[in-house]
């Protein structure tokens, strides 16, 4: 009861400071403020569903506006980040069936903000948008869920500290994927499975926080950076090949995974700690004796 409440509130805050409501049928620009669910049809116009490109809600909706949302086939952005849902059980069921639907018919949709509310990205509920190119994961979601983002056309994915769990093949076959950023926290993650398989143009991956120590990150994928951020403790990480480790971390993390695979490792702060850590002194004079070049970049 004192969650709806404050929901409540939340709606009708932005429904007063978003300003006006504002549609432009010719550039299909829509950002709406609505102070009831149930009024997105009548706010467009069944007549101007496929003339929407853009779309920007504040304030409320149910479960009748997302199934009005379903046949909106030439959305290209949707940004649903200020709105409030407020369920009722007798709609529940009808809106897990809605939910594998709600973004099927959507070939044009490239970005959507997810709303403040949510804790969980739904198994495969991106599957096959290969489109799409970006999605915003607000900090009330805590799991993402099996082949959630699989075979989409993503080309950065940016995770959250609120972020708990992240199940088997979340980000399979993202083929335009070029950049993760695990967000700097205290919290830790946990990582299901083998991630990433098949995603070609992956290049770079920034881990701000620790695993969960029964917990590795695998991948049957090789990338050129690794950027170790500062709240990093451990590091379970199985990675075909490594092109570059860049340590931020004032003290050597522990190594659970498979670190032999670098070509070059650069530590910005306390190169000392490292040297004197039995396993990071190990991989260190591997990396040294194995390249012809230097592979130290000492920056204390």
């Amino acid at each position: 009861m004192v969650k709806k409440y404050i929901n409540t509130v939340k709606g009708i805050f932005y429904v007063i400071f978003s300003g006006r409501s504002s549609k432009d049928m010719f550039t299909g620009i829509f950002n709406l403020n609505l102070y009831k669910g149930g009024i997105l049809r009548k706010e467009i116009g069944i007549n101007n569903l496929l003339k929407v490109r853009h779309l920007k809600i504040n304030g409320f909706i149910n479960i009748h506006d997302l199934y009005f949302m379903q046949y909106m086939d030439n959305l290209e952005m949707l940004d649903l980040s200020n709105i409030i849902y407020h369920r009722k059980r007798i709609h529940e069921r009808e809106k897990l069936k809605l939910r594998k639907n709600l973004l099927k018919r959507k070939k044009k949709l490239t970005t959507i903000h997810l709303p403040e509310f949510i804790s969980y990205i739904p198994d495969n509920f991106f599957y096959d948008c290969k489109s799409l190119q970006r999605v915003v994961i607000p900090e009330s979601v805590k799991i993402i869920g099996c082949n959630a983002f699989s075979g989409s056309g993503i080309n950065e994915i940016v995770i959250p500290n609120s972020i708990e769990r992240i199940e088997h093949g979340a980000f399979d076959n993202c083929k335009n994927l070029k950049s993760v950023i695990v967000e700097d926290g205290k919290k830790l993650i946990s990582w299901k499975g083998i991630q990433f398989y098949n995603c070609p143009d992956l290049k770079t991956v920034y881990i701000g926080r620790s695993f969960k120590e029964e917990d590795t990150l695998v991948s049957h994928q090789g990338i050129d950076e690794l950027k170790l951020g500062r709240f990093v403790k451990n590091i379970n990480i199985e990675f075909d090949f490594v092109n570059k480790v860049i340590c931020e971390m004032k003290a050597p993390p522990s190594v659970k995974g498979n670190l032999n695979k670098i070509n070059y490792i650069d530590i910005k702060h306390n190169y000392d700690l490292f040297w004197i850590h039995p396993l990071w002194n190990k991989i260190l004079r591997k990396n040294n004796s194995k390249h012809s070049v230097n592979c130290l970049n000492i920056e204390s």
